[in-house]
């Protein structure tokens, strides 16, 4: 019979990767939603449009 290999994880690795990236997606949306109304005043576009 084949045994099954046991593939071990770095948890602390992999939680500490999704932390920054989750933080990165906020901060990234922040700015925008910041950015978003010089964006409307630098070009003739629409709010909605800008979104």
């Amino acid at each position: 019979m084949e045994t099954m290999k046991s593939v071990s994880y770095n948890r602390n690795l992999i939680v500490s990767i999704l932390l920054a990236a989750s933080f990165v997606s906020l901060l990234n949306q922040t700015l925008l939603i910041v950015a978003l109304s010089l964006i409307v005043e630098e070009f003739p576009i629409s709010p909605i449009l800008a979104q």
